[in-house]
């Protein structure tokens, strides 16, 4: 499991992504890992796993997701 990014959310729990692995298939993970203090985080069932080679197509609808809160003045 590779972190590639974590953004904290109110609260202590975290949105992280990654990229992990699965019976030999590589997969981006975008998963809510929540707080639970002095044991540190776990992930929770709330999240997408998306095989990499559909992961282009995710990447251009989060530019597109970008660019249209931008030009909305958000």
């Amino acid at each position: 499991m590779t972190i590639i990014h974590e953004l904290k959310k109110p609260g202590g729990d975290l949105v992280r992504l990654m990229l992990t692995e699965y019976r030999g298939k590589r997969y981006a993970d975008i998963r809510l890992w929540a707080d639970k203090g002095s044991e540190g985080h776990i992930a929770t069932k709330k999240g997408v796993t998306v095989p990499l080679d559909s992961l282009d197509g995710f990447a251009e609808a989060f530019a597109k997701a970008a660019a249209l809160a931008r030009s909305d003045g958000s």
